[in-house]
């Protein structure tokens, strides 16, 4: 059987695993980093130029390993879908399934006062008067925004916190958390691609063709999930 996983992303988890914590601990202390708990990471930033901010950063979407999801649902009481759905866009197939990657915690949608004006956003579902509701058990995303390691490199995404003076304890602790999640990453997308099952895509020149049947087919590291869902 030929092998599925590229020798290159074998290559990046062993990086990964030998990250030195120190010396990324250095490369934060350099950057400088405080959260003020102002909130605006878990909002969605509409008119944000996402070329300045990379894929992903400027739609608030927050990747949810599936440990995590059991995780937040041990805590909340929530079922899996009342944590987190799958990405709103992805790929159909011949029969008409939307195949997506991963899951996304779920948002809510609330108005926001500002300027004198009101307007309707997206947040997470679990973020409440600019508070997390469930931080203890918070992803590793979330746990280590603004930074994330992409490449073999340390990555920063657009935050107020940046600059700021940072102790070397709190370094190497932040470290630490993007290390483990650097690790988890690779990991779950070894898992999925050992167990991916390629599928048939739709026509978009079939005329019967009906199109996307409401039903969506999730892969992640366990496998592929199939369920119908009201995207909001």
């Amino acid at each position: 059987m030929p092998e599925v996983i590229p020798p290159d992303i074998r290559d990046e988890l062993e990086y990964a695993r030998s990250l030195d914590v120190d010396k990324l601990a250095s490369e934060i202390e350099k950057i400088g980093f405080k959260c003020n708990n102002c909130g605006v990471c878990c909002i969605r930033q509409d008119g944000v130029d996402e070329s300045e901010c990379g894929d992903g950063w400027a739609d608030n979407a927050v990747v949810v390993y599936p440990f995590e999801i059991r995780r937040i649902m041990e805590v909340t009481g929530l079922s899996w879908l009342e944590v987190a759905n799958p990405p709103a866009s992805g790929e159909l197939d011949d029969k008409g399934r939307m195949h997506t990657f991963e899951w996304h915690l779920k948002q809510k949608r609330i108005v926001e006062q500002g300027d004198g004006k009101k307007r309707e956003v997206q947040t997470c579902r679990f973020l409440k008067h600019k508070r997390c509701t469930i931080y203890e058990c918070r992803t590793l995303l979330c746990r280590t925004y603004p930074f994330y390691m992409s490449d073999m490199k340390l990555c920063v995404g657009p935050c107020d916190g940046l600059g700021v003076s940072i102790s070397k304890k709190e370094c190497l602790k932040l470290a630490g958390v993007i290390k483990e999640r650097y690790v988890e990453d690779m990991n779950q997308m070894i898992l999925l691609l050992e167990i991916f099952e390629p599928y048939a895509t739709g026509d978009d020149d079939d005329e019967d063709d009906g199109g996307f049947d409401g039903s969506y087919v999730v892969h992640d590291s366990e496998g592929a999930h199939r369920i119908s869902i009201q995207q909001e």
